[in-house]
């Protein structure tokens, strides 16, 4: 799934404070499998998705802990 796709999934778990809330489980996989096949640096993976390394490491720490 291309970046711009999934920044737009995510947008729609964003809370006001600009915090994800209750990302769906499917979201969490496709962010979890974009994560794996991104060949990139980390900071452009976050920056595709629109969100900063502590906003996203929660989604993905969250999906890790699961």
């Amino acid at each position: 799934m291309d970046l711009v796709t999934l920044k737009k999934k995510l947008s729609t778990y964003e809370s006001d404070k600009g915090y994800l809330k209750n990302v769906s489980d499917d979201v969490l996989y496709e962010v979890l499998v974009a994560w794996e096949n991104w060949t990139g640096p980390t900071k452009d993976f976050y920056r595709g998705l629109g969100f900063s390394h502590a906003q996203m490491a929660g989604v993905v720490g969250n999906e890790v802990r699961q």
